[in-house]
């Protein structure tokens, strides 16, 4: 039987996890703010509030027998 031959230190170490997608868009946020937390803070909630505005319209548009009233019962839980 032939011996390995020892492995450099790159191929020895575990493959990395699959990237999280969550952490991933929190680092693309904080660069384009510059690094400033305070900012990226406030992108994230402004960017929230104008979805949630967003989804408010179109629970009004959408009727109630079309979505079977599931929008205005997720409404209540929420």
């Amino acid at each position: 039987m032939v011996a390995s031959k020892p492995q450099p230190m790159e191929q020895m170490q575990p493959a990395k996890a699959d990237p999280d997608p969550v952490q991933e868009s929190m680092d693309t946020l904080l660069t384009e703010c510059g690094g400033n937390m305070r900012a990226a803070l406030r992108a994230a909630v402004d960017a929230n509030m104008r979805l949630q505005a967003e989804l408010t319209l179109t629970r009004a548009a959408v009727s109630s027998g079309y979505s079977r009233q599931w929008h205005h019962q997720r409404a209540k839980e929420v």
